[in-house]
């Protein structure tokens, strides 16, 4: 798997972006520190029409519309946590949500690993500002047949890496899809090629990227709390490499 972006906060300034894109309200969990895509978790997304934004909340994870059960339901979202820019208007799982479903992420920051000498090194990589970053987003809803339940679910779309996500994801070098506020009106009310446009790695310099502590990598202990955000340092290594 060529993608990324499995955990990622959400302990953003909400006013900030709630002036930004003329939101009248969003719901933010009561603790936003640390979310894991395998928990399927339900978080704010931004959702447009008429060309305007409003915000909701949907199940991380995808689940296109045509899905059968139950069954392939839960298969298929562990494949579609992220899906890749480049192919995400072929693909068949992710194009209906492509050209109908595009959307915005907001988080603080997100998790990923730095592998050194067969070892891998926890980052918080967020907004420099320490507002808020805009993920490119796609979703859909699937109709639960056997419950009648209606479903939104989400996927994060990924680029190739900037030269700072290169040297911390660098098995994969892969990041998010990060969107500057001048794009994303045509991310989610341009053409289809409008928005491929937008599939490349976002300014390095928007980012700040810092190791913290191995919480971050421990799955059974509780990471939804503030420490798991905290810069950690490891004298191993030259962390001024990134800057």
């Amino acid at each position: 798997m060529n993608k990324m972006c499995f955990s990622y906060a959400v302990n953003f300034n909400a006013d900030a972006l709630q002036s930004r894109l003329q939101l009248e309200d969003i719901m933010l969990p009561s603790s936003g520190f640390f979310f894991s895509g395998f928990t399927w978790p339900v978080l704010p997304v931004i959702v447009g029409k008429n060309h305007q934004f409003s915000a909701t909340e949907m199940q991380w994870g995808l689940v296109p519309s045509w899905t059968k059960d139950e069954e392939q339901a839960v298969e298929l979202r562990k494949l579609s946590l992220n899906a890749k820019g480049e192919t995400v208007a072929e693909k068949p799982m992710f194009r209906n949500a492509f050209k109908s479903g595009r959307c915005l992420i907001p988080a603080l920051g997100f998790y990923e690993w730095r592998e050194v000498n067969k070892k891998k090194y926890p980052y918080f990589i967020q907004d420099v500002k320490h507002e808020f970053l805009l993920f490119a987003g796609i979703s859909d809803t699937w109709i639960n047949p056997a419950s009648g339940e209606e479903i939104q679910t989400y996927s994060i779309v990924t680029s190739a890496a900037n030269n700072l996500m290169e040297m911390i994801h660098n098995t994969k070098k892969r990041m998010p899809l990060i969107l500057e506020l001048k794009d994303i009106e045509n991310w989610v009310f341009g053409t289809d090629n409008e928005a491929l446009s937008l599939v490349k790695p976002c300014n390095e310099n928007m980012l700040e990227a810092n190791t913290i502590s191995v919480l971050a990598s421990k799955a059974n202990l509780e990471r939804n709390v503030p420490e798991v955000q905290e810069k950690y340092e490891y004298p191993e290594l030259n962390i001024q490499t990134l800057f």
